[in-house]
């Protein structure tokens, strides 16, 4: 039985970190599905493409990634090797 990709590099993440916030799962699963992710909060722009309502700055862990958990998946060497 083969596993799912996002199987995979949540298992290996998960030996690397303790725990993985909502976020920073939902990013593993959709790098191991090839997909693109936005993690931009909605906000509207006026005609001049200023920004109407700026976005919260008070950013919450929905959108959260951790600069170790992204320094690992850009200089693991074993990432590109699992099982796709």
């Amino acid at each position: 039985m083969n596993e799912k990709p996002e199987s995979s590099l949540l298992v290996r993440s998960q030996e690397t970190f303790s725990e993985l916030n909502p976020a920073e799962k939902k990013l593993l699963c959709e790098i191991a599905r090839g997909c693109a992710i936005d993690y931009r909060a909605e906000c509207e722009k006026n005609e001049d493409d200023t920004l109407k309502n700026a976005p919260d700055p008070d950013w919450g862990v929905d959108r959260t990634l951790r600069a170790n958990l992204i320094r690992w998946l850009c200089l693991d060497s074993e990432i590109g090797t699992l099982p796709a």
